[in-house]
C-alpha cells in the first residue's frame, strides 16, 4: 500500500506540474521526463565546460601577452636607461669641448697680442737695421 501511495503522489505532482497529460501516460512520461531532464542537464553542462575552457584559454592568452609586455617593459626601460647614460656622457663631453674651445680661445688672443707687438717692434728695427748698414 505505501508504495502505491508513493507512486500516486508522484503521478500527482506530475500532474500538476504538467496539466494537459493523463493518468494512464504519467508513467511513462515520468521516465520520459527524467531523460529530457538528465540529457537537458547533460547538454547544459557540456556548454558550461566549454565556456570554462573558453575562459581558461583567454586566462591564459591575457597572461601569455601580459608576460610579453612585461618583457619588452623592461627592455624598453633598458634602453632608455642606456640612452640616459650616453646622454650624460655626451654632455660631459661636450662641456670638456666647450673649455677647450675656451682655453684656444684665450690662447688665441695672446697670440694675436704678441704677434701685433712684434709687428710694431719690427719697424722701428728694421730702420736701426739699415741705419746700422748705411
Amino acid at each position: 500500500m505505501k508504495r502505491s501511495w508513493c507512486r500516486y503522489k508522484k503521478q500527482l505532482e506530475l500532474l500538476i506540474v504538467n496539466p494537459h497529460l493523463t493518468i494512464p501516460n504519467i508513467s511513462l512520461v515520468t521516465r520520459n521526463a527524467k531523460t529530457a531532464l538528465l540529457s537537458q542537464k547533460e547538454q547544459q553542462t557540456e556548454e558550461q565546460h566549454a565556456r570554462i575552457k573558453e575562459i581558461i584559454e583567454s586566462i591564459n592568452s591575457k597572461n601569455d601577452d601580459l608576460y610579453r609586455f612585461s618583457k619588452e617593459e623592461e627592455q624598453t626601460l633598458l634602453d632608455i636607461k642606456e640612452r640616459k647614460n650616453t646622454i650624460e656622457e655626451k654632455t660631459e663631453r661636450i662641456n670638456e669641448l666647450k673649455k677647450k674651445k675656451q682655453e684656444l680661445q684665450k690662447f688665441r688672443y695672446v697670440l694675436n697680442y704678441k704677434i701685433k707687438e712684434l709687428k710694431r717692434d719690427k719697424g722701428p728695427r728694421e730702420e736701426k737695421i739699415a741705419k746700422m748698414k748705411e
